[in-house]
């Protein structure tokens, strides 16, 4: 009956697999295997519970970058300015008391955001200069489009911005 499962025994993580592993633990002494869609039920709510983790840490990192963004960045500039590196990631969550767990996606969301810049170098983490809070406009509100009395950069799809030239 579950012949076709124990020819798959050899893939960890498929559902098949865990068949196999069944089969071969219920001819072994144990006493039922389990039903084929007892073990597709049980692997489809594992990947359901799993998912439904990660977007809840996905929305605990988004709140918690967006309550630490201005405080991330005044440590970073800060540590630039006292010992010429950027902190650890741990340094930075340390110093604005996130959870060890916690730490490393808000950093993420600060890297995505653009709030926070990085290398794979060690202790390269920094701030990024031109960096605006979500809720302040970038450019003036002025009706010529400029930004600073300069033209401001364009977006259209035929633009296009080469090293070393300058705009207008």
């Amino acid at each position: 009956m579950h012949r076709r499962f124990v020819t798959h025994a050899g893939k960890p993580g498929l559902p098949r697999w865990k068949a196999a592993v069944s089969v071969l633990n219920a001819a072994m002494g144990g006493d039922k295997v389990p039903d084929v869609r007892e073990i597709y039920a049980e692997e489809k709510r594992r990947r359901e519970v799993a998912r439904s983790r990660a977007a809840q840490r996905r929305a605990q990192a988004n709140a918690l970058a967006d309550e630490h963004v201005l405080a991330a960045r005044d440590h970073v500039a800060q540590v630039w300015e006292q010992t010429g590196e950027g902190p650890t990631w741990r340094e930075l969550a340390a110093a604005l008391g996130v959870d060890g767990q916690m730490a490393s996606p808000m950093i993420d969301v600060l890297h995505r955001r653009g709030a926070l810049t990085s290398t794979k170098e060690a202790r390269s983490l920094a701030v990024v200069p031109d960096w605006v809070p979500p809720s302040t406009p970038r450019l003036s509100s002025d009706p010529a489009g400029t930004e600073n009395g300069r033209d401001a950069p364009s977006a259209g799809r035929g633009s296009r911005t080469v090293l070393g030239d300058s705009p207008g």
